[in-house]
């Protein structure tokens, strides 16, 4: 009985499908937005699908319950829509509902938009006077001007400004202005009202010229963004060098003078009184004085140095020629005394030099020749050269040694020197046979004269002319000729009669 009552409910559920008729079931109506998001002046695109229902009829659109301008809007087939309305200036930030009514005022479809609040965001919390910076926010009326500027102690500095985009968005960039450091406004605002404030941090920053030097130099640095009015000390490492004071929008000038320490890299830093601090890496380079740029040959020179490495032996060479050793003491600083070597005069290279770090000055060696010397034998013009030949008085001068040169002649205009004696170191000469200078006669003297030359090869100018008489005890060479040929013919038959002596004890 239980299965006839089963099967028979089958059957009529199976009758039923067939027999009645079916209707067609209908998708939710749904509305989208774009954007859905965006301040006063946004334009909004409302788009509605699945009203099929409704196709042919007028629907009406609300924005917070309030009917957009153009709406109501009809349903065109297959059950779409599409309509827009700008986002009304009375908006407040928040969520807003947007919904759809029908011709009998219920609610087919709703959305939610959002209102922005105004804001502004900076790429950096701090920066330096002069440094870019980024601004981007929301919230302000879509496609109008936003303003910035930059406000402290009462005023207010232009940043420029920029165009929102069309939902009121913005990105603007600027450079941070001159101004004390500290804390200050960021501000935009539009001529609708809207307005976002944030703050921005100045920190002070400094500028050192030149960036490194050597003992004694003036270094001139320059601080902007330091506290208003505030005493400023400036450190290096962490010994301070000099001082100075801000002014009311926090910069100041001042100098100092590189103090005695080794190469290297060291922090400058320069403090207010709030503890606002701006860093520098300065540079200790090596440098070199000497006690006299200009002297004569002998002259002893102090050559010193600063800005060594600590320890270093230090080589000073003067052109190419090395003329001392230095150690470069703890403060990278050394000292050394030579002497100007003997050579010419004008301009020579002194150079200290200690691994790669190498330094160079000039020294100019004095160019005045000494003076004519004053000749003392033969005292008289035209008389016989005595014995010791001749003598001239000795000529001073600062580059020591000073050397003569001796010239004989037999013209008084010296066209044709016949003796010429350079390097003397004595003021004297002797004639000898070495010098092969033939006899004068009664009235043709020889002529002499003598200059000196110091050891800068600065030549002074030949004393007066003298003249003289000499009777050389060396032979004619007719005579010299004859006798040579003499010698020859007494070797010759030397020669031969010993050979003929051997021939003859020979036989016996």
């Amino acid at each position: 009985m239980k299965h006839r009552t089963l099967i028979a409910a089958t059957i009529v559920f199976i009758v039923s499908l067939v027999v009645i008729p079916a209707y067609p079931v209908w998708a939710a109506p749904l509305i989208s937005l774009s954007p859905t998001y965006g301040a006063a002046g946004t334009r909004v695109e409302v788009s509605g699908t699945n009203f099929d229902s409704y196709v042919g009829d007028y629907l009406s659109v609300y924005f917070d319950d309030q009917l957009i301008p153009s709406s109501p809007v009809m349903v065109s087939a297959p059950g779409q829509f599409t309509v827009y309305f700008d986002v009304p200036d009375y908006v407040t930030p928040g969520t807003v509902i947007v919904s759809v009514k029908g011709p009998f005022g219920s609610i087919l479809a709703e959305t939610y938009f959002t209102i922005p609040t105004a804001e502004i965001e900076l790429s950096v919390t701090s920066a330096t006077i002069g440094a870019t910076v980024e601004a981007t926010g929301w919230g302000f009326y879509a496609d109008r001007y936003i303003n910035f500027v930059f406000a402290y102690d009462s005023k207010e500095i232009s940043l420029g400004s920029t165009l929102s985009d069309p939902t009121g968005q913005y990105q603007h960039e600027f450079a941070v202005p001159t101004g004390p450091a500290g804390v200050h406004q960021v501000i935009a605002r539009d001529d609708e009202g809207n307005l976002a404030v944030t703050g921005l941090e100045i920190v002070p920053s400094v500028v050192v010229s030149p960036a490194s030097g050597v003992y004694e130099d003036t270094i001139e640095i320059e601080g902007i963004g330091f506290s208003s009015g505030s005493p400023v000390t400036i450190y290096l490492g962490t010994t301070p060098i000099a001082y100075g004071e801000s002014n009311t929008i926090g910069s100041f000038e001042g100098t100092f003078n590189v103090p005695e320490l080794a190469l290297g890299v060291y922090n400058l830093w320069i403090v207010d009184e709030n503890g606002y601090t701006a860093q520098f890496q300065f540079s200790i380079t090596a440098g070199i004085w000497l006690n006299l740029t200009a002297g004569h040959i002998s002259a002893p020179v102090i050559i010193s140095g600063t800005g060594y490495a600590v320890g270093v032996t230090v080589s000073i060479y003067y052109d190419d020629v090395r003329v001392a050793l230095a150690t470069a003491d703890e403060f990278g600083s050394f000292s050394a005394t030579f002497e100007v070597p003997p050579g010419v005069s004008g301009e020579h290279t002194v150079t200290a030099s200690a691994g790669s770090v190498t330094r160079q000055l000039v020294f100019a060696v004095e160019s005045t020749p000494p003076l004519a010397p004053r000749r003392l034998q033969p005292t008289l013009n035209n008389e016989e050269l005595p014995p010791a030949g001749f003598i001239w008085e000795l000529v001073d001068d600062d580059s020591q040694p000073v050397t003569y040169t001796l010239q004989i002649a037999k013209e008084v205009q010296f066209e044709d020197v016949l003796v010429e004696k350079t390097g003397l170191v004595a003021p004297q000469y002797a004639l000898s046979g070495a010098d092969r200078l033939p006899s004068s006669k009664e009235g043709a003297p020889y002529y002499w004269r003598v200059k000196a030359v110091d050891a800068a090869s600065n030549e002074g100018e030949w004393s007066t002319v003298g003249s003289f008489y000499w009777t050389s005890f060396s032979l004619p060479l007719w005579t010299i000729i004859v006798l040579i040929a003499a010698g020859v013919l007494i070797i010759g038959f030397l020669v031969y009669w010993m050979i003929r002596r051997r021939a003859r004890y020979g036989e016996d």
